[in-house]
């Protein structure tokens, strides 16, 4: 490989906007159950100002349907395994596996 040039691996360019990954997350099935999906976000906690991780859901499902990315709090709850899990939609780095620009 010459110098300087970036392989095409890196070159996706397949990202989607936030308002596709929302359409993503909420798409059910004909039954009215909430499609699964994958999801990478980075954990924060404002109250105990902690986070950092990079936090990866296989299988990942929106909680609310009505509450899913609403402006005033840009909060997203999905279902966890113990408890809802709140992401904040500037934290989604990918859905599906399809980057977030």
């Amino acid at each position: 490989m010459a110098k300087g040039k970036i392989p095409s691996s890196f070159m996706k360019t397949d990202y989607i906007k936030l308002g596709q990954a929302i359409e993503i997350m909420r798409e059910t099935y004909a039954s009215g159950r909430s499609r699964p999906f994958s999801i990478v976000y980075i954990e924060y906690d404002a109250k105990r100002k902690t986070g950092g991780r990079i936090i990866t859901l296989n299988s990942a499902e929106i909680a609310n349907q009505k509450r899913v990315g609403r402006m005033e709090d840009r909060m997203i709850l999905l279902k966890g395994p113990l408890h809802p899990i709140y992401v904040h939609s500037d934290l989604i780095l990918y859905v599906n596996d399809k980057p977030i620009a």
